[in-house]
Order: structure tokens, then C-alpha cells, then sequence
């Protein structure tokens, strides 16, 4: 509009102006308040913003449209008028008037707003500090009467009494913000406690608090604790804070170390706040109204709070929903966030909020808010103020503008009218009727134009006197004419005799093949055949009489410029060859000089040239296909392979479409495994021989390529393949399990295909891609063997993992009859001696199967170290006593040689054990009867150094690389007579890799010993454990246990029963089951306290049973123990996931589960 009312020198701003004073305003009330129904105070608002924009925007729009290049910038052809002075006056005059307006009232409005906000940040600070210092002497009020009552139970004998009692009862009294108060000992049992009954009337007196959070840290600190908010678990469940406050005794300080703590610490006194006297507190205190309060723990949760739907423990955190504005110090604005949310709405619903933090020994946080709403009136008030001040404004100023702007330009018009065909009116008699006005400008213009009208009137008759003069000198031009036209013709006949000449030259160079170029001494064309032409793409008059040089440029600086120079400097004839891209030709040029310049021929040599190319481009392609062979003799993976494959030969034709079918041994059908591009969507499809291309492809065995799939009669029904044109499949051949007779058989088809018409696959490109599939077919059987060693790895896991069990199952009872029997004790020496060759053989054996599965579990990487300070002593005696059975047995001499001096490393103490037990059973094994075996360990530099030496057999030097591989034994014979699997020392070498060292053999050959070298880190440092252990103590140490109920569950009749006379002998009352339903149905008769069940029942199986029990409620307390010969870890987390509490492996440590029985509280 702006455009076209420019176009017309039509005032925009006066008409913008009339519009919105007599038609938008009323339309806009009109819409606002009677069909929207919008509220009076915001229909007024909107209306006036409307107005104003509407005449600032058409006083922007014709100051822009007027003084700004805005169709030259954009490129169009400027044809608007031109500027009017008396459009330009107005809108300066009204824009020199309105524009200061709207600074001055944005000033104004800016003003008003920080004087809100500095109003509001100040009563926030002076509510919050008030607010805060009433939470503090509330807070250290009820504290100082708990830390009262914990003097008054310092000076007593921390025993249940009447003072006491009275003491708590009073505290809670005169505090009745307390919910409970009690006094505990220092084994947190309750010796005064207020109420002295629950809700049931059972006495709250002796109940224990030793579990609670608070009681060790109140422990170790010595110091009052201020909990978080949590739910009270005595009574009905509430939400409470607590004070806690030590009682110490005498002489005794807070703060103390651990060690005098306990010396110190003789029990506590405790208060439990409801949260409910808090809330009244932060609405009790005096605040202006509109204020919200709230009060938070250190983790960011609700204690109370001024507002109903900010309950207690819920999270509190103004950052998640919103933005948040930092003010400074604690002061911030939050607003909401939202998408497409107007910025007054999110104005209106923000909040101003201060965070003061109650104080160093309270961990509590006070937030006082204040929210923007009340104010969003105020805002509107002064908009709707300064917008009708610039409405009211904006009328004088557009009548004044418009009036002042005609009174000035309206003199300059009628001048502009007079002058209008000045010309016809210099010889008019009457003369012009000259304009007057009260500016002295357009007066003194006038008579400049008067003096100018009489100038030309003299001038005008001048013109007249000079044209008579020039028509008599053309009538004598006219006779010299006439004479030289005589000898123009002589001319033209001497110029036609030679042009006759020249031509029967131009016929010659028309008719040679070559194309023929002369050039004179400045480079430019003086003559071109019709194969020039035709080779530079452009006319013969273009070229003629121009510079080479300047119509092509580009050739400047190349082969042809340097030698039509060199030709020229020289004058010596030139060859070279030059491509043409206009023409995609190649030529070979020859230049030749001469008096007038030089002359060139071009001679077409584009076949030789693409010869030539076609040779390099074979050897490309096989360079590619090379390469891609390479890349994908890499890939095992069988999914990601095929995908790689129809990728790589779509990038070897120029294709991304493609596919892979697959047949299956047996199969009748081959199925799309794979598909790019247009084939992604058709994973799956089936195939028979004889369908489509692939089915052809497969039933000749022979590449096919189809020129238009579209038209193709054997193409396949589906609709969505005919966006095809050219389409080809090669086949995919095996050479693994082929019969000789028959040769290599078909595992799949390669396709591609293109969407382009015209596209077709040419014979280069299939014989390419064949090539390319007896490639890719040695990676596919590469990827297929992988895939069946992968599984065969995982059916070897499986076997060892039944393995283990179904070995470990008949060890148990073995092992727990030889203990039961040592158990009961006999006279006899010889059967004791019997029992310990039984107990012996089975954990050795026991021994052997752990070995197994840990080799395994290792190269699996599901083995974990847990590291300690070890002395380097200890480890080596302990070892040699786990040795020297076996070792005696075989008659040999054990040598132990232990460091003059302590010396320390980190370490697993229980992998660190078997390593050595190996090499020393290895050294024992290895050794003929009555040999020597010696064991060292000492600190050499930053290591520590084990070795294993021995008079055996020794080690071949082609074994030597060898003997830490997994099945690796050195004499066979010698190793199946003393038993052995081949794994000891490889499981040696991956558990010394694992702790950090290396471990190496040493030997000067068969029959001349051996020596083993074990080199780990070592500790400069000895380092405190972190914590008490509890040490495993003998059968006889243990004291007799209350008695406790045993359940055993197990379908190994042997093996339960031993087990549970065992347990009968330790003291407990014991009852055994053999499957999972009975034992459900015993346990609900006859709750136990500790179940013992074994995970692989018949029919209904351990985990089953587990998570059976534990959905009874009656048997909530009781522990459940695994018995398993299943060791791995992905059945303990199976089993903790089903409600165990501890797993034991087949066959049981005992002593460890005593430990448990004894120390777990029921």
C-alpha cells in the first residue's frame, strides 16, 4: 500500500492517521470488547497500542519508502515519482514532534518500572532477615532444652528412672512444639522416653535406636545434629525434623577423636519436631499481604511452607520449570517458561524471591517470595496513560504538519505550473503570467526565471540566422559527393579481382579436415575455416579482428600461449596437444610463423586420446576393487559386512541402490538380508529360482542385466520395484562344504540398480562387479566361520558352567561328611588320617574345578581383584601350608626362604594364594618322587620377586613360548598320572597380568629343573585396612549360639543330610526339605530364621522358592542363604534380584558360614 500511495505522491501518514482516528479504533473496540468479550482496562489497551503503532508505522513506512533506495536495492527499475516537498515537510514536521514523544513517555514508563522493583527488593530483604531471625530463636529455644536435658542425664547413671522420666515429661511440656522426647544410653536403648506408651499402650521404654541415622554420627561428631525433614517411622507415619544432643561425660569435650569417643560418649537425648508447629510459626509472623514463605533442608525438601500445595518432603526447586534471574546477592526474579508464552504474560506470573540461609549450625534455608501479578494493573495504568497522551498528541500535530507543509509548498506548484511548455510560450505576446507569494526564496526564483525567458528569446532568433547559413553550404557538399562516388567505383573493381583471389585460397583451407587459424603480429584473427568455427564456438565476425588473447583468456599462461610465443620469438615450427572442453575434443596443434604472423592447424586425435583414458580407467578400476577387497577381508561381523558390501559396489558403478539375497543350506527360498537406497524398505522379501533377477541369476549362475526393469516380462508383481530402469545381480559364491565333483555352489545374489533413463550397466561394469563378488564371497565365508566359532565359544561356556556344577554337587557332602566327622572326633588315628586324605582330595579337587571356570571367567573378564596390603612373609607361609600336603605326598623336599626384612605389597590375598599353590603343585607334579622344590620371595628395586624352583623334569626350549597356553602340558604322560588339566599356568600368567606384574619361565631343558619368576609391584607404604574384619575362627572358638531355626532345602538327600548334622551340631534346631513346595509349606508352619536352599530344585527351583517366601509377610526378617554349584556372576545377581541374602558356591566354606549364622541378627 505504502508503495502504490507513493507512486501517486499521496500523503501515507495523513491518510494512516484519518483511518485509525474515524475507522480502526472504533473496529478494534468493535472486536475487542463486544465479540471477544476482552476486559474494559485491556480492550483499552490493546486499542490505543494499535492506533499508535499504526501511525508510527506510516511514518516510519513513508520516511523509508520516500528517502531509502529500496527498489534500487532490490533491483527493480526505479519509476516512481518524484519526491514531493510538500509530502517531505509534513512528515518531517510530525516526525520532529512524535518521535521525541515516545522517547521521553518510554523514559517515563522505564522509570516507573525500577521504582517497583527496588520497592519490592526492599521489603523482600526486611521480611526475610525478620522471618529468618524468628526461625533462629525458635530453632536454638528447643535445641537448648534438649541440650538441658542431656546435662541432666550426664549427671545421672544413664539408667531408668523417675528424675529422668519427669525430666523428658517436662521438656515436652513446656516445649509442646516436641512430638516425642527421650533419653538414650550409649547402646541407643531408650532409659526415659515421653510419651512412655505408643498408640497401642505398649511401653515406649527399652526400645533400641542404634539403627537410626543419627545415632553414629552423633557418635563420632560429639555434637547436637539438626536432621533433614524424613517420615517418623514410630506411630503413624508423619513427616518430623529431630534435634539430637550427646550426652558426654565428664572432662570430656566435643569433638573428640574416635578412640576417646567411646571413652566419652554415654548416650543422647532426643526431640522430634512435628512440621505442623513450623507452618504456624512462618504464618504467625507479621508480612504484607501477597508475601509466600518457605522453608527448606540442605537436600532442597519442603519443611513447612505458607502455601497448601507446597506439602512437606516434597523437592523444591524454582530452577526446573522456569528461568531464573540473579538480582544480586540471593535476590532473583523467577519466570516461567513456555512455549510461544507472550513476555507481559511471563511477566505477570513471575515472582521476585529472596533465599537467606538460617544460620552455620541450622542447615536449613528460608525462600520469601513475592509475585509480580498485584503489580500487572499498575504496568497496564501507565501504558494506557502514554499512549493516549501520544492519540491525543498526534492530532494537533498531524493538522498542524499538513498545514504549515502546503502553506510553504504551495508557491513552488503554481511555479512549476507556469514553466510547464515554456518553450511555446517565448514568442507569445502576452508573455507569462508570473506567480507571487510572502517567500522571499520563491520571489527572488521568479525573477531568475524571468531574466532566463528573455535570453532565450534573443538566443532563438540567433538559431534562426545560422540555419539559413547551413542550408547553402549543403548544396555545395552535394557536388564533391557525386565527384568521389565515380572513384569509389574504380575501387570496388580492383577490390573484386582480388577477393576472387582469396577465395580460391579460402576454398582450400574450407575443404582440408583440419582446422586452420591465421593470426597477424598483434595475435589477432585475420581468417578461421568452418572447423575453427565450429572448434571455438563462436562466429567468424566475433573473432575476426580481435585479440586471442582477449576473447579467451583463460588459455593465457598455458601450453598452447608458451609455444605459439615460443614459434613466434624463435621462428621455428611447434607441436602440442590441447583439450577443448566446449567441444570435448583433443587435438594436436601445429604452428608454423610467417611474414604476417602465424598460421595454426588443429588435427582431432580425441579416439588415440580415449584409447588412451580407457586403459588408465581399467587400471582404476582394478586398483578399486583391489582395495575394497582389503577393507572388507576385515569385517567378521555378518550384518554389518553385507551392508558394506552393496555399499561398496553401488560406489564402484556410481549407484546407492542395491541389495544382497542369501541362501540358507537347505533352503528352497532365498531371502533378502539386506537392502540400500530404494531396497531398504523390502528386508525379508522371498525369492524363488527363476523370479526376478535374482531368481534368474541364482537358477543360471550367471551375472543378467535387465536395460529397463519397467518393460522387463519377467519382473517381479510388485508395483514398487517399477521405478527401476536399469537393474543388474551377479551371484555370490562359497568354496566351504562343496562337494569336488560339483564346485563352487551359490549362497547369494548381488544387485544394483539405477533410477536414471538411459543408464544402463555396460560390460566393463559387470565384468567389474563378478570380480568383485569372488571377492566379497571369501569375506562372506570368513564372516560365517566367525560367527560359528563365536557360538561355539558360547556352548563352551555353557559346558563349563554345567560343568562346574554338576561337579561341585557330589563334593559337597564328601566334604561335609569329612568335616562332620572330624567334627565329632575320633581316637583312631588312622581314620583321622582317612578323613583328612577325603577332606584333603576334595578341596583339591574342588580346587581344580575353581581353575577351570576361572580361566574362563578371565578371558571373559567377569573376574574382579579385591586388593590389600599383604606381608610378603605371611603369603609365602601360607601358601607352603597349602602345598605341603601334596607336595609331602610325593616325597619331595619343600625349601621356603623368607626376606630378612618386612617387606609389603597390595594384592588379592586369595588370588595371590593361588597363584603360588599352582606353581608349587606344578613344581610337584613335574618333579620325579624325592626331588627338591625351593620358594623365595624378596624386594628387588620397586617389585617384589616370587620364585618357584625345582630338580623335575624341566622345560624343552621350543616350549618355553609356550607354556603359560591354556591345555599346554610338557610331558603328558607324567602330567595324567598326577593329575592336571593343562590350565594351572595359564591361569597363573592372566591373574599375575591382572595385579599389575609378569611372570616368566626359566629352564636349561629336559631333565634340568625349572624356575618360575612371579613380579608384581611394590608397596612403599603399608596402609591401615579401612576398616575391621572379621577373622575366621576355628569350630571350637565359636561360642555356642542362641538357639536359632534352620531350614535346609535340597534334592541331594546325601548332601542335606550331612549338612543338616552339621548345623545340629553347632547348636541349631534344624529341619530339612527336598523341593521347593514343601519347603514353602514348612517354612509357613514353622517360620525359620535362616533358610539354606538350593537353587537347582526339580520342578519348582531355588529362585522360585526365594521370592515365594519373601512375598509372606510372617517371614519378612528371615535370611535366605544360596546353595549353588553355579559360581558365576550373572547367578548372583539372579539370585540377589530373587531376594537372597547371601550365596554360597558348592561345596560350602563352612567356617564362612558359620561367620554368618553366628554374627547375622534375627
Amino acid at each position: 500500500m505504502g508503495l502504490v500511495l507513493r507512486r501517486k505522491n499521496t500523503n501515507l501518514v495523513l491518510i494512516d492517521g484519518i483511518f485509525w482516528f474515524f475507522i480502526g479504533i472504533p473496529l478494534v473496540w468493535l472486536l475487542y470488547s463486544r465479540v471477544l468479550h476482552m476486559e474494559d482496562i485491556h480492550m483499552r489497551l490493546v486499542m490505543l497500542k494499535e492506533a499508535v503503532n499504526g501511525i508510527f508505522n506510516a511514518l516510519l513506512a513513508s520516511l523509508i519508502l520516500t528517502y531509502v533506495p529500496v527498489q534500487a536495492w532490490t533491483g527493480r527499475s526505479v519509476t516512481d515519482a518524484p519526491l514531493s516537498l510538500h509530502q517531505t515537510l509534513f512528515s518531517l514536521l510530525v516526525g520532529s514532534i512524535l518521535f521525541p514523544t515516545l522517547l521521553l513517555t518510554t523514559l517515563e514508563s522505564r522509570q516507573e518500572m525500577n521504582k517497583m522493583a527496588t520497592e519490592i527488593k526492599a521489603r523482600l530483604e526486611q521480611e526475610s532477615i525478620q522471618l529468618a531471625d524468628s526461625l533462629r530463636l525458635w530453632q536454638q529455644q528447643h535445641l537448648r532444652a534438649v541440650t538441658e536435658l542431656a546435662q541432666i542425664a550426664a549427671e545421672s547413671a544413664m539408667i531408668p528412672s523417675d528424675a529422668l522420666q519427669q525430666s523428658t515429661k517436662f521438656m515436652q511440656r513446656a516445649f509442646p512444639d516436641f512430638h516425642l522426647a527421650y533419653i538414650a544410653n550409649a547402646e541407643g536403648t531408650a532409659i526415659a522416653f515421653y510419651p512412655p506408651t505408643n498408640e497401642k499402650g505398649e511401653s515406649n521404654l527399652g526400645l533400641n535406636f542404634a539403627d537410626r541415622f543419627y545415632f553414629d554420627e552423633l557418635k563420632a561428631a560429639l555434637q547436637p545434629v539438626v536432621s533433614d525433614v524424613f517420615m517418623e517411622p514410630m506411630g503413624a507415619p508423619r513427616p518430623v525434623i529431630t534435634l539430637t544432643v550427646p550426652v558426654l561425660a565428664k572432662n570430656c569435650l566435643p569433638g573428640s577423636s574416635w578412640s576417646t569417643a567411646e571413652n566419652c560418649f554415654r548416650g543422647f537425648s532426643f526431640g522430634s519436631l512435628e512440621l505442623g508447629h513450623i507452618g504456624k510459626l512462618l504464618k504467625s509472623v507479621p508480612r504484607d499481604k501477597g508475601l509466600q514463605s518457605t522453608l527448606l533442608d540442605r537436600k532442597g525438601r519442603i519443611i513447612a511452607s505458607t502455601e497448601a500445595d507446597r506439602a512437606p518432603m516434597q523437592d523444591f526447586d524454582r530452577r526446573k520449570g522456569g528461568e531464573i534471574r540473579p538480582l544480586g546477592g540471593a535476590l532473583y526474579q523467577w519466570l516461567p517458561m513456555g512455549e510461544n508464552l507472550p513476555t507481559m504474560v511471563r511477566w505477570e506470573k513471575s515472582l521476585y524471591a529472596q533465599e537467606v540461609v538460617i544460620g552455620e549450625d541450622i542447615p536449613w534455608t528460608l525462600v520469601v517470595e513475592e509475585p509480580l501479578a498485584p503489580y500487572y494493573r499498575l504496568v497496564e495504568s501507565i501504558c494506557i496513560n502514554n499512549l493516549a497522551i501520544m492519540l491525543v498528541l498526534a492530532v494537533p500535530t498531524l493538522i498542524l504538519s499538513a498545514s504549515i507543509s502546503h502553506r510553504l509548498a504551495s508557491p513552488l506548484s503554481k511555479l512549476a505550473e507556469v514553466t510547464t511548455d515554456l518553450s511555446d510560450k517565448l514568442l507569445d505576446p502576452e508573455g507569462v503570467n508570473w506567480p507571487s507569494g510572502s517567500v522571499a526564496e520563491m520571489d527572488s526564483l521568479v525573477g531568475n526565471f524571468k531574466v532566463m525567458v528573455h535570453a532565450l528569446r534573443q538566443n532563438f532568433q540567433d538559431i534562426q540566422s545560422a540555419n539559413e547559413q547551413l542550408k547553402e553550404r549543403t548544396q555545395e557538399l552535394s557536388k564533391a559527393n557525386r565527384t568521389l562516388e565515380n572513384e569509389i567505383v574504380e575501387r570496388k573493381r580492383a577490390e573484386e579481382e582480388l577477393e576472387r583471389s582469396n577465395q580460391r585460397v579460402v576454398n582450400i583451407l574450407e575443404g582440408i579436415t583440419d582446422a586452420f587459424i591465421a593470426y597477424d603480429h598483434q595475435w589477432r584473427f585475420t581468417y578461421l575455416n568452418t572447423k575453427a568455427v565450429q572448434l571455438l564456438g563462436k562466429t567468424r565476425e566475433e573473432l575476426l579482428g580481435k585479440c586471442v588473447w582477449e576473447e579467451f583468456p583463460e588459455d593465457v599462461g598455458s601450453v598452447l600461449y608458451k609455444e605459439y610465443h615460443r614459434a613466434v620469438s624463435e621462428q621455428v615450427a611447434v607441436e602440442c596437444e590441447q583439450f577443448y572442453l566446449l567441444t570435448n575434443t583433443w587435438f594436436e596443434v601445429r604452428a608454423y610463423p610467417s611474414q604476417e604472423g602465424l598460421s595454426v592447424y588443429f588435427h582431432d586425435i580425441t579416439r588415440r586420446k580415449w584409447t588412451e583414458e580407457k586403459i588408465c580407467q581399467q587400471n582404476e578400476y582394478l586398483t578399486a576393487l583391489h582395495e575394497t577387497a582389503l577393507a572388507l577381508m576385515n569385517r567378521l561381523e555378518l550384518e554389518d559386512l553385507l551392508e558394506a558390501i552393496v555399499i561398496r559396489a553401488g560406489a564402484l558403478v556410481g549407484t546407492p541402490h542395491g541389495y544382497i539375497y542369501l541362501l540358507e543350506e537347505g533352503e528352497a527360498e532365498m531371502k533378502k538380508q539386506v537392502g540400500v537406497g530404494a531396497y531398504s524398505k523390502f528386508i525379508g522379501y522371498r525369492l524363488k529360482p527363476g523370479e526376478g533377477v535374482a531368481g534368474k541369476v541364482w537358477q543360471t549362475g550367471r551375472p543378467l542385466v535387465v536395460g529397463d526393469y519397467r518393460t522387463w516380462p519377467d519382473r517381479l508383481p510388485d508395483a514398487d520395484l517399477d521405478i527401476f530402469c536399469a537393474t543388474v545381480g551377479v551371484p555370490l559364491k562359497s568354496g566351504l562344504r562343496t562337494c569336488p565333483e560339483k564346485g563352487e555352489r551359490i549362497v547369494g545374489v548381488l544387485g544394483l540398480a539405477h533410477f536414471e533413463e538411459g543408464r544402463t550397466f555396460g560390460e566393463e561394469e559387470v565384468m567389474l562387479l563378478s570380480r568383485f563378488a569372488e571377492l566379497v564371497s571369501i569375506a562372506l565365508d570368513n564372516a560365517r566361520l566367525y560367527a560359528e566359532i563365536q557360538e561355539a565359544d558360547r556352548r563352551k561356556d555353557r559346558f563349563l558352567a554345567m560343568l562346574g556344577h554338576e561337579l561341585r554337587n557330589p563334593l559337597a557332602p564328601i566334604l561335609h561328611a569329612a568335616q562332620l566327622a572330624r567334627l565329632h572326633g575320633t581316637d583312631d588315628p588312622t581314620l583321622q588320617s582317612m578323613v583328612e586324605v577325603v577332606e584333603r582330595q576334595a578341596q583339591h579337587m574342588a580346587r581344580l574345578v575353581d581353575d577351570l571356570l576361572d580361566v574362563s571367567r578371565i578371558r571373559q573378564g567377569k573376574v574382579q581383584l579385591r586388593k590389600e596390603p599383604l606381608d610378603l612373609a605371611t603369603v609365602l607361609n601360607q601358601a607352603a601350608q597349602m602345598s605341603r600336603p601334596f607336595i609331602e605326598a610325593q616325597r619331595h623336599r619343600l625349601s621356603v626362604s623368607l626376606p630378612q626384612k618386612p617387606v609389603h605389597l597390595e594384592a588379592d590375598p586369595v588370588r595371590l594364594e593361588q597363584i603360588l599353590v599352582n606353581l608349587l603343585n606344578n613344581a610337584a607334579k613335574y618333579t620325579e618322587p624325592g626331588g627338591h622344590i625351593w620358594l623365595s620371595g624378596a624386594q628387588e628395586g620397586e617389585e617384589v620377586v616370587f620364585r618357584v624352583r625345582d630338580t623335575g623334569i624341566g622345560v624343552p626350549p621350543e616350549m618355553l613360548p609356550r607354556i603359560f597356553d591354556l591345555f599346554t602340558q610338557v610331558d603328558q604322560t607324567l602330567a595324567r598320572s598326577q593329575g592336571g588339566l593343562g590350565i594351572g599356568l595359564t591361569l597363573v600368567h592372566n591373574l599375575v597380568e591382572m595385579h599389575g606384574g609378569r611372570v616368566s619361565a626359566h629352564s636349561a631343558g629336559l631333565g634340568q629343573g625349572s624356575e618360575f619368576v612371579v613380579r608384581l609391584p611394590a608397596l612403599s607404604e603399608v596402609r591401615e585396612p579401612g576398616g575391621a574384619e572379621v577373622q575366621e575362627k576355628e569350630d571350637g572358638d565359636v561360642a555356642a549360639p542362641p538357639l536359632r531355626r534352620v531350614l535346609v532345602v535340597d534334592d541331594n538327600v546325601d548332601a542335606v543330610k550331612i549338612l543338616g548334622e552339621l548345623l545340629k551340631g553347632w547348636g541349631y534346631e534344624v529341619q530339612v526339605m527336598h523341593d521347593g513346595p514343601t519347603a514353602i509349606e514348612t517354612a509357613l508352619a514353622y517360620p525359620p530364621d535362616v533358610v539354606l536352599l538350593d537353587i537347582g530344585l526339580p520342578g519348582m527351583d531355588g529362585y522360585e522358592v526365594a521370592q515365594a517366601l519373601r512375598q509372606q509377610a510372617s517371614l519378612s526378617k528371615t535370611v535366605l542363604v544360596a546353595l549353588t554349584g553355579y559360581g558365576q556372576e550373572e547367578e548372583r545377581a539372579r539370585a540377589r534380584e530373587a531376594g537372597f541374602d547371601y550365596h554360597f558356591t558348592k561345596p560350602v566354606n563352612l567356617a564362612a558360614l558359620r561367620k554368618v549364622l553366628s554374627t547375622e541378627s534375627f
